[in-house]
């Protein structure tokens, strides 16, 4: 069996950076991030889902995002204001990224 953690973004949490969050994660986790500006690259390869903490809310990232090699997974995202979403490397297996406001 396989239980999913969910991780909290915050900037005077245990994870103060959404790429810290990523990192500490695995397939099926949810990164819960506070309402704020993040000036960072996310990138992302796993399947995984970020989302607002608070419903409706909103975060900013002021670089890139990246969906690097994540052949067959699953990646959500949701609440983001970016400039720039990038998808890289050989996808020969369904994947899928969804994107939600």
């Amino acid at each position: 069996m396989c239980i999913a953690t969910d991780r909290v973004v915050s900037p005077s949490g245990t994870y103060n950076t959404i790429s810290s969050a990523i990192e500490a994660s695995s397939d099926g986790d949810r990164v819960l991030i506070t309402s704020g500006t993040y000036n960072e690259f996310v990138s992302l390869s796993r399947s995984i889902t970020l989302l607002p903490l608070t419903e409706g809310g909103k975060y900013n990232v002021t670089q890139n995002v990246f969906i690097e090699n994540a052949n067959g997974k699953t990646i959500t995202i949701q609440g983001i204001r970016t400039n720039d979403i990038e998808v890289n490397g050989v996808y020969n297996t369904r994947t899928e990224v969804r994107i939600i406001d």
